[in-house]
């Protein structure tokens, strides 16, 4: 057991005032009137108390526990999140480089102005330390035609190749999303077949009202 002694000639860690009382990490409660000067260290470190010393490792092993950074593909998950809100809150703690400015909070709000309902709907996600391919289905309204059809439901595809460095997300770069482009043009193909049968046999159906009158 540490003798009151002890605990009066070391030095301690403030850890906050409450009605004329001075606090310390070790639960040490002195009156302000009666705090001689060196009981309270200067700075955290130079505290001479165990007790203190010990606290304060504790708290400062718990606030890098907090601020853990998040692995790719949780990071990336957490800002496609965020946009669906339309919650920029955050988002500094996301994103560096060229991405943080193209993705500020006057932006964002704009992309949810013009295309009201505004939703991303993660497809594929492959991950890596300093980089991540995400494919994403947009759903949204499109009043202004800018996606090119304009409705109250408008379904676009999209892949980009993300990176990264320092655990924020720096860039974002489009790419080619032939996997889409192919299954967009195979549902074209099986409309159009369907429409060209449909006039086919059509006529079929007028030439043989034609030969028969």
């Amino acid at each position: 057991m540490v003798s009151c002694l002890t605990l009066l000639n070391s030095t301690h860690v403030l850890a906050g005032h409450v009605e004329g009382l001075n606090h310390t990490l070790c639960g040490l409660a002195i009156a302000e009137a009666d705090t001689q000067p060196g009981l309270i260290a200067s700075v955290p470190g130079a505290a001479t108390c165990q007790r203190c010393q010990s606290m304060l490792h504790v708290g400062a092993m718990s606030h890098v526990a907090q601020e853990r950074p998040l692995d790719t593909r949780t990071l990336v998950k957490r800002l496609i999140d965020r946009l669906n809100a339309n919650d920029s809150t955050h988002l500094e703690k996301m994103l560096d480089g060229p991405l943080l400015g193209a993705l500020s909070s006057q932006r964002l709000g704009r992309l949810h102005e013009l295309f009201p309902g505004w939703h991303a709907t993660v497809d594929e996600l492959i991950a890596e330390e300093g980089s991540a391919v995400l494919r994403y289905q947009v759903s949204c309204s499109d009043a202004f035609g800018l996606l090119g059809c304009i409705g109250p439901s408008v379904k676009t595809g999209q892949a980009v190749v993300l990176r990264l460095a320092n655990h924020r997300i720096t860039d974002a770069c489009p790419i080619v999303d032939d996997f889409a482009f192919w299954s967009g043009l195979a549902k074209t193909s099986d409309a159009a077949c369907a429409h060209c049968t449909s006039n086919f046999n059509s006529a079929k159906g007028s030439s043989r009202d034609n030969h028969y009158s």
